[in-house]
């Protein structure tokens, strides 16, 4: 009989986490959804915004260009927090994000005009973009079945994801949407206390000793799988910010209500609805990443998700909603599949700055197509956005086979990390 899978334990089932471990979730989980739920306040209130900032208009341009510049500086704060996590470690990293995300929501509450707004976005993302080398990196080396831990905090994400249309335009509607940044603000500053009374850390495990030490030294990350994996990243980054920043207006311009004056709260509304669908396979695709091959699974998510979108384009209303829906739950499956490809192909000394070159590469491309799309929808329709980024998740999965092809006979770095 062969070894049982990584991660699980001599029968095949699940390991048991430990305390220490059920810590480490906990708090990289709540810490993944509210990174989340910042992130995507903008969308969900944007066209309020608009509004009062450009005399009444619904102005698609000035919202792409403002979702631009919050996500751009999102992932180039990966790079700077990468190199931290390997330096002063993941806990105090965590805990810059959680006060400078909470003291940024303040701020862009308080911003009297378009200019100033785009200001404290940019500090909003660029503070909030602290967080995934430091939550990734700290589950990879405090938590022993991976692909378990990487879906469970997958699944906070995409809470965070799905609840922040909903819970921002419902606190912009009830108080406006200035006052929906400060309530916004307030678990973050809670989240930083407990970590910080609860002394959540993880140190890195002993190496394996080596069978071999007179062999040259391994390699601590296998360069050319990364490249394409980058570029797979590129790809997917320039979809997910395209459909996260137009979701909410595409429902509220697409999706027909009998109550005037509602059309954001209703489109917030759905687009939690749909995006906790998303919650499922983030789960499912951790699950599945410990037991089959992570990179198949990564490459036909892209390929089987990429049609799936493109029809949703040509719909409206419950037919719009059901696609939205399907194409979330198969999706967000890619992104614990993802990082546990990252875990693989590199080694622990490594890890904080290779994840934060992930996370830069996918979220600062991604963020030039908050404001192509912004272009594409001002200039010719909404639904077109959503044909371009199709064409994208499609690029990604072709890129995938080369990715798929470029492993073979290769020893990964990080196979034993767990």
């Amino acid at each position: 009989m062969g070894a049982p899978a990584r991660g699980l334990g001599a029968s095949g089932s699940p390991l048991m986490l430990e305390r220490n471990e059920k810590k480490i979730l906990a708090a990289t989980v709540v810490a993944h959804a509210l990174d989340h739920v910042s992130e995507l306040s903008f969308p969900a209130v944007a066209l309020l915004i608009s509004q009062e900032f450009f005399a009444g208009q619904e102005n698609y341009e000035r919202i792409g260009f403002a979702a631009f510049v919050a996500a751009f500086c999102f992932g180039v704060a990966n790079l700077p927090s990468g190199r931290l996590v390997d330096w002063i470690g993941s806990r105090r990293v965590m805990l810059l994000y959680l006060l400078g995300t909470g003291l940024a929501l303040i701020l862009t509450g308080l911003a009297p005009s378009y200019p100033a707004f785009l200001f404290a976005l940019g500090l909003l993302g660029s503070l909030a973009g602290l967080y995934h080398p430091s939550g990734t990196t700290l589950i990879s080396l405090g938590v022993r079945e991976q692909g378990r831990a990487l879906g469970i905090h997958g699944v906070g994400g995409n809470l965070g994801l799905a609840l922040s249309p909903f819970l921002t335009a419902a606190l912009a509607a009830a108080f406006g949407w200035r006052h929906a940044y400060f309530a916004l603000s307030l678990p973050f500053f809670i989240l930083a206390l407990l970590i910080w009374l609860g002394k959540v850390e993880a140190h890195r495990r002993e190496a394996t000793p080596d069978p071999n030490p007179g062999a040259a030294p391994e390699k601590p990350y296998l360069l050319l799988p990364l490249l394409i994996l980058f570029a797979m990243a590129i790809m997917n980054g320039l979809c997910y910010r395209g459909f996260l920043t137009f979701l909410p207006t595409y429902f509220a311009k697409s999706i027909h209500t009998a109550l005037p004056g509602r059309e954001v709260l209703l489109a917030g509304s759905l687009s939690t609805a749909v995006l906790l669908l998303g919650m499922f396979g983030q789960f499912l695709g951790g699950h599945f990443a410990d037991r089959w091959s992570p990179a198949k699974i990564f490459a036909g998510v892209f390929l089987l998700s990429s049609p799936i979108l493109f029809i949703l384009s040509r719909l409206q209303n419950l037919p719009l909603l059901f696609a939205a829906a399907g194409f979330a739950f198969l999706y967000f499956a890619n992104q614990p599949v993802g990082n546990v490809l990252l875990v693989r192909l590199t080694s622990a000394p490594v890890r904080g700055r290779i994840f934060g070159l992930f996370f830069f590469v996918n979220f600062s491309a991604g963020s030039f197509m908050g404001w192509i799309a912004g272009l594409i929808g001002q200039r010719l329709s909404l639904s077109a956005i959503f044909s371009v980024l199709a064409l994208c998740l499609f690029l990604a999965g072709a890129i995938g086979l080369l990715f798929i092809l470029s492993l073979r006979g290769k020893q990964m770095p990080g196979a034993d990390s767990s």
